[in-house]
């Protein structure tokens, strides 16, 4: 299916008062052409006046039928509005609007919730939006002011600052064997014992989600690469000229499908390994999470290796 050019589709619509896409031959006129799904390769057709209006079934590809006006708010929502100049039904391009106007950015009744003016539709509590961004923003100053200004506010009593700086130094987790506080940078906090054992796991179990996550990525870009692009019938909506030029030999249209075939078993095999692989890998490293952590803490002194004797009680 192609779509004649802009100057023929104006002197058809001039000539007849209808659309300038539609069937030639037998059945043009008396709509016998209508409703009925058309997905043979036809070039140059032209609706009937009485459908004259062409619409993509949204559950099909390279699927189209002549239909009137009214008939272009059936089923597809993101087809709704019959466009006089293209003889397309297409969707309606002002948001919030249930009825478009002459063309595709002119509402002419809004959705419940909007209001039209100078047909386009507005939030009906856009006010109350903008009064919650004037107080946020009036907020956002007024933290920053304080901000800035408790930094620059000379300290009262120097010497109990310096004490409670040292206290808060002292309060941070040490190396027993130095006697200073772990280096942000040099620790390696999936072996070292620094604030118990559930700590090291939490550790461990991180580099274990990041190494998940970046091997994940790897295989659906390479996967993405090995396709390259999506055909033309599936990335070009019925609006696009593109649309109908992927759908005008029905030997492009075949070869198009068993490449969209091929790269949805692909992306769904795919997908499928990767959450069977995950699954997998979780239930292992939840058995090594354990044994690592009762290996961790036979090596290791903790609270769990003392009991407190009492004696004397009656």
């Amino acid at each position: 299916v192609a779509p004649i050019a802009n100057s023929e589709r104006t002197a058809s619509a001039a000539a007849a008062g209808a659309s300038s896409v539609g069937f030639g031959g037998s059945g043009e006129e008396d709509g016998s052409m209508c409703r009925t799904h058309l997905n043979d390769s036809v070039a140059g057709f032209r609706c009937p006046q009485v459908c004259p209006f062409l619409r993509s079934d949204p559950s099909k590809i390279c699927d189209f039928r002549c239909v009137t006006a009214e008939e272009c708010n059936d089923h597809n929502p993101l087809a709704s509005f019959p466009d006089p100049q293209t003889m397309f039904c297409s969707s309606c391009r002002v948001a919030g609007c249930v009825e478009c106007g002459l063309h595709s950015r002119q509402c002419r009744k809004c959705h419940e919730g909007y209001e039209l003016i100078d047909e386009i539709c507005y939030d009906s509590n856009r006010f109350i939006w903008r009064g919650f961004y004037v107080v946020g923003g009036l907020g956002v100053v007024y933290i920053i002011t304080y901000l800035i200004m408790l930094a620059n506010r000379p300290p009262v009593n120097r010497e109990v600052t310096e004490h409670a700086l040292r206290f808060r130094r002292y309060s941070q987790m040490h190396n027993e064997a130095t006697g200073q506080p772990y280096e942000l940078c040099q620790t390696d906090v999936q072996n070292s014992y620094i604030a118990g054992v559930g700590a090291v796991l939490h550790f461990r179990w991180m580099w274990a989600a990041a190494i998940a996550s970046g091997s994940v990525a790897i295989c659906l870009v390479v996967l993405a690469l090995v396709f390259g692009r999506r055909p033309d019938i599936v990335k070009y909506t019925v609006e696009n000229e593109k649309y109908f030029e992927a759908c005008s030999e029905q030997r492009k249209v075949e070869d198009q499908m068993k490449e969209v075939e091929i790269m949805e078993h692909a992306f769904f095999y795919v997908v499928l390994g990767i959450y069977i692989v995950a699954t997998i890998s979780s239930l292992i490293f939840a058995i090594y999470q354990r044994d690592f952590a009762a290996k961790f803490l036979a090596k290791s002194t903790t609270m769990q290796d003392y009991t407190l004797l009492i004696e004397g009680l009656p």
